[in-house]
């Protein structure tokens, strides 16, 4: 199921008849065959007389905000990032759209539609492609990566190509470290994990290719409170899973954090990012001893005390505590305020966590049990295993109705986005464990 057309709903909401749509609809691909690509959205407040406010309220329930950079102009839909807040091309950190701003968004998350070879030749003039892959916009970026989304005729179907964003200063070692993530990637099998393609020479150091993930990441959905309580449980025991297939195969991710966990919307939690992944099976580590990398506020007591030394498959255990945990406080930390970062170093190495239920008293005591195991301070308290965790996870949702054989339902995730767009657009968070028992 996807969630309906913008013309769709506003015929639903009385706001045009479907005589008028299919008018407006026709002259739409009309333009476009014309190489004129106009959104729906312009068209209905142009030619039936729609209300700005209106057209960006049918937005909202399909999960699009509409957001502006003040300095360049750009306009995407600020539900769709995959990290980070700052606008895509200059950087800037990007706005609530005004009311009466334009309401299309730059096309960075649509495929080809039925004005396809139009939209496809849009892009071709606004952005270069990479080798045989014509890009259609920009994912997101990193430290050292940025990540597009891109066009392969050959599988007729977008994929995500991840390049380095600076591949002239890379040193060596930037260098392996970015190849070796595609060759991880291309390695993990399984549904909790994004899917690599392969990796194709463009340019000196080369593009990884992987699967196109169509959906939210949960930094996004989490400061939104858009899932429930029941959802969160079904998601953390899903990427539990993925965690324990990676370490069986000598894995461990090292940075899980919400950035790195996309719920696409088929229902699948997908974890992404293995730039900095620990393999067992390596003979020369790219991590000098007792340096640490990864995210401070999923960093566990033992690898920031011991660095990589101490890195083990409890460490991402503890990691994904941490997100769940965060998912079920309104998005407290088990050690204390996640911005003070000096002071979270300290409390995560030197204190006890705060019971989850301390935060938050309507958490099931049953659950709670489980996260406050998930984050303990002594790796030797927590799950043995992240199968361990994920069964328990399991075990909670068994409680609630609900099997152990899957992510969401893809009418759940739509209604999970359109939640998060609506929060996101009104600068609010919903309330905490909204669908709680």
């Amino acid at each position: 199921m996807t969630a309906p057309r913008l013309g769709e709903l506003a015929v639903q909401a009385g706001l045009l008849d479907a005589r008028k749509l299919e008018e407006v609809v026709r002259l739409q691909r009309e333009r476009a065959a014309r190489g004129d690509v106009r959104r729906l959205g312009e068209l209905l407040v142009e030619r039936v007389g729609l209300k700005r406010p209106a057209v960006r309220d049918l937005l909202g329930r399909q999960g699009v905000v509409p957001a502006l950079c003040l300095l360049c102009r750009a306009r995407f839909n600020a539900l769709s990032f995959r990290g980070g807040r700052g606008c895509l091309r200059c950087g800037r950190r990007l706005e609530p759209a005004p009311i009466d701003a334009p309401l299309a968004v730059e096309d960075a998350v649509a495929d080809p539609g039925p004005a396809g070879d139009a939209l496809l030749a849009e892009h071709r003039r606004a952005l270069p492609a990479i080798g045989r892959y014509p890009v259609l916009g920009e994912l997101g970026r990193g430290g050292m990566g940025v990540v597009y989304k891109a066009w392969s005729a050959e599988l007729s179907r977008p994929v995500a190509l991840k390049c380095m964003l600076d591949p002239d200063r890379a040193g060596y070692e930037d260098v392996t470290r970015f190849r070796r993530e595609a060759q991880l990637t291309c390695s993990l099998h399984h549904p909790g994990f994004v899917r690599g393609l392969g990796f194709e020479q463009a340019g000196e150091v080369g593009v990884a290719v992987m699967e196109y993930l169509e959906g939210v990441g949960l930094e996004v959905l989490l400061p939104s409170g858009a899932l429930t309580l029941e959802q969160v449980v079904r998601l953390g025991a899903r990427v539990a899973h993925a965690l324990h297939h990676a370490h069986q195969a000598g894995l461990i991710h090292r940075d899980v954090k919400p950035a790195n966990v996309i719920l696409c919307r088929d229902g699948r939690p997908v974890l992404v990012d293995l730039g900095i992944a620990k393999d067992a099976g390596e003979s020369v580590s790219l991590t000098l001893e007792g340096q640490v990398l990864g995210s401070i506020a999923y960093m566990a007591p033992e690898y920031l005390r011991g660095g990589v030394e101490a890195l083990g498959p409890s460490c991402d255990v503890y990691a994904l505590g941490v997100i769940l945990y965060d998912a079920l406080t309104d998005g407290a930390h088990p050690f204390g305020d996640a911005r003070e970062e000096d002071a979270l170093v300290q409390a995560i190495v030197r204190d006890e966590p705060t019971p989850a239920a301390t935060r938050q008293p309507r958490l099931p005591r049953a659950l709670a049990a489980v996260v406050d195991r998930a984050v303990a301070r002594d790796p030797a308290a927590r799950h043995p295993t992240a199968q361990a965790l994920a069964r328990d996870l399991d075990l909670f949702a068994a409680t609630l109705g609900f099997p152990p054989d899957g992510g969401l339902a893809p009418q759940e995730v739509e209604a999970a986005f359109v939640r998060a767009g609506q929060a996101l657009s009104k600068g609010t968070r919903l309330p905490a464990l909204g669908g709680a028992p």
